[in-house]
């Protein structure tokens, strides 16, 4: 499962693409990084090859630090 950080996407200046690239995959809002106040992050609900593909387009356009997207289940998530 994947999961991309809301306070990054509140920081996107552009904030055109991110209703249509995550707005019909978005899932539970989770604790990918505990003890952050900015650790929250919204799952993308569809297969994992969609998941993928959508923070492969991410990573086209921001680095891994403008933009915290993780991979991972559960309490355990990693940057990706």
């Amino acid at each position: 499962m994947y999961a991309v950080n809301i306070a990054d996407l509140t920081k996107d200046k552009d904030n055109v693409w991110a209703p249509f690239l995550i707005g019909p995959v978005k899932g539970d809002v989770i604790e990918a990084e505990k003890g952050r106040f900015d650790g929250m992050a919204l799952t993308l609900e569809c297969n994992e090859e969609r998941a993928k593909a959508i923070v492969e387009v991410i990573r086209l356009k921001y680095k891994k630090c403008e933009m915290r997207c993780y991979v991972g289940k559960g309490k355990t998530w990693k940057r990706v």
